[in-house]
């Protein structure tokens, strides 16, 4: 089985390939996902080199975030238009629950076994926030409503004001985000130092096909963007 993953929803925008679960190409930029067209053409290219053709995937798997909406669109439509041909199918994974299930993943190999809460810039002055924990080897999202099966969807997220933010983690939790040199030091007033990573920490393509592949049916079935605030009602007069 190829799997083809997209990551676009930040700035470490690329994409894997995996046969089965070895990873035979990764792909990591550095540059703004929504304003980078040439991504579509560098893909076709890395496939051509690894012997690979659209019409040989078997499944395509997609970065649904939170974070650049343009970006994770802009992944989510070109995906569609490649899997419409042959019906094959398409994918989504929340990439900040891919972030985290690598963390959890690695501080289990070392003897750690606290939850991880995603944290990110949400605009609006609101952050959105995501916390994880392994429950038999599985990827759970932790809520004030308690401990449940990941739905990659707006359901897995809580919005919440700096002020707050103390008040929806568990005390043991450690705290990254994506979004650390916007809210950093906003973070660092209301949360304690051995909480918090104190670095950038993005998701990958490779993150989103590890936990994809470790949890294929937990997948959503028609992925689109997580958009986290309510739509805003167009005003008529």
């Amino acid at each position: 089985m190829l799997t083809l993953i997209i990551e676009r929803s930040t700035r470490h925008a690329g994409w894997s390939l995996f046969r089965d679960t070895t990873c035979l190409s990764a792909t990591v930029t550095d540059t703004e996902p929504a304003r980078a067209p040439a991504w579509l053409a560098e893909l076709g290219t890395a496939l051509d080199e690894t012997g690979v053709s659209l019409a040989t995937i078997d499944r395509f798997v997609v970065g649904l975030g939170p974070g650049s909406f343009s970006g994770i669109r802009a992944a989510v439509a070109a995906l569609q238009g490649m899997a419409l041909p042959g019906g094959t199918p398409l994918l989504g994974i929340s990439s900040a629950a891919a972030l985290a299930f690598t963390l959890l993943t690695e501080r289990a190999a070392s003897g750690h076994h606290t939850p991880v809460s995603v944290v990110g810039d949400a605009r609006r002055e609101r952050l959105w926030c995501g916390t994880y924990t392994l429950r038999h080897g599985q990827l759970r999202s932790c809520t004030v409503a308690g401990v449940r099966p990941l739905t990659h969807d707006a359901d897995d997220f809580q919005l919440t004001t700096v002020a707050e933010l103390p008040n929806l983690l568990p005390p043991e939790t450690m705290v990254v985000s994506p979004d650390w040199p916007r809210i950093g030091t906003r973070l660092a007033t209301v949360l304690p130092a051995q909480q918090l990573q104190p670095a950038e920490r993005l998701p990958t393509a490779m993150d989103v096909g590890q936990l994809y592949l470790a949890e294929p049916d937990a997948a959503r079935k028609e992925p689109a963007p997580i958009y986290l605030h309510p739509a805003v009602a167009e005003a008529r007069a």
